[in-house]
């Protein structure tokens, strides 16, 4: 199994509003919990026991909160101050002396999910990647017209998508694109193909070395995933009464980890 998780929890919640201007995006609450709550519970049952988390703004809340809430928890968890306004890469490489030489699990801090962890590090292997990234359905935020054999057969709304079509004249066949979760596998010697400290964007400046090296796989998520990224999004999820899937599977995935909360302040091991 994976054993260390590095949380980006650094970020501001610019698109959050006045939630954002309070607080780091990470602790940022969804049905009463904090989004790092649900990330570090759920990687935890899976079996993470090390937890790197590089902080940014508003740092301190996340370090309080860390302590307050899981001193129960067998884990180790290290919370290191990586700059306010330090880019993806700068913050990695500020804790790259705590992984391990093993892969390890980077996540995004802003999304909420339920993955098969054990299966997807089973992929990572099986394929000898350098990197694994997860991928998700997503809800369109557009109206979608349906085609079938060029044929108008729906339109539809709040539609879950799995993939979308890419025009590229350049290559042969049909390209999909599926929606980054922001969930990778990484072996460490990947970070060695770039100046983590020079670098602007992370993905995009590692992942297509990698792929160049034919050494990238993807997952496909089967389960719950969801990204609160702004207002919009965190009203959504939040809404527990509209029979929206992403807020129903928040609750469903919420009352999941609270019983595994319970089981570990009766003493019981996971």
């Amino acid at each position: 199994m994976i054993k260390t998780a590095v949380i980006l929890c650094g970020g501001r919640g610019r698109r959050l509003g006045s939630v954002g201007e309070t607080r780091p995006k990470a602790m940022v609450e969804v049905i009463g919990y904090p989004i790092l709550w649900y990330s570090i519970m759920s990687l935890y049952a899976a079996g993470v026991r090390h937890f790197i988390l590089p902080l940014g703004y508003r740092g301190d809340q996340i370090q309080g909160y860390v302590d307050s809430t899981f001193s129960s928890l067998n884990a180790r968890i290290d919370a290191i101050n990586t700059g306010e306004e330090s880019p993806i890469g700068k913050r990695i490489h500020m804790v790259q002396h705590l992984l391990h030489d093993e892969p390890f699990l980077l996540v995004n801090g802003d999304c909420i999910y339920d993955l098969d962890l054990n299966n997807l590090y089973q992929t990572h292997l099986g394929a000898g990647a350098m990197a694994t990234l997860a991928a998700c359905r997503v809800t369109s935020q557009y109206g979608l017209i349906v085609v079938r054999n060029d044929r108008v057969v729906s339109f539809s709304r709040d539609s879950a998508v799995r993939a979308f079509c890419i025009d590229d004249p350049e290559q042969d066949g049909e390209l999909l694109g599926y929606v980054n979760a922001g969930i990778t596998i990484l072996n460490p010697e990947s970070l060695t193909e770039i100046d983590l400290l020079k670098t602007e964007n992370f993905e995009r400046d590692l992942f297509p070395r990698l792929i160049a090296h034919g050494r990238v796989e993807y997952y496909p998520i089967d389960r719950y995933w969801f990204a609160v990224e702004t207002q919009k999004d965190l009203d959504i999820i939040n809404n527990t009464k509209s029979g929206d899937p992403r807020a129903t599977g928040a609750a469903q995935l919420r009352d999941a980890l609270l019983q595994q909360q319970a089981l570990l302040d009766l003493g019981c091991s996971l």
